[in-house]
């Protein structure tokens, strides 16, 4: 399988109270164990965008942390859409400042 194969890319946005409670910050912690790369961003509408990139198994797990991790946030729902290729390789995870 080559890395083309192996590598995911999701289009993340989570909805509810997700701004002002440090979700962005404490996100950069699990991504970097899961090997995550990609950007999250806080949207004018309220929500959290995140582009996450890893292995499937990563990425997945990484969607699950931002719904149950260890944040004050409180998620309403999320929509992930996986991206297929091509597509842009991260080389690291990154908080946008808006």
């Amino acid at each position: 399988m080559s890395w083309r194969k192996a590598l995911s890319t999701q289009q993340v946005k989570a909805y509810g109270i997700v701004q002002g409670v440090g979700l962005a910050g404490a996100c950069r912690e699990p991504a970097s164990s899961l090997g995550i790369t990609g950007w999250l961003l806080n949207r004018e509408d309220g929500s959290i965008e995140a582009m996450l990139q890893g292995s499937k198994e990563a990425v997945d797990t990484m969607c699950e942390w931002i719904v149950h991790g260890d944040h004050d946030a409180l998620i309403q729902r999320i929509e992930v859409a996986d991206l297929t290729p091509p597509f842009v390789r991260f080389t690291r995870f990154t908080v946008v400042d808006a």
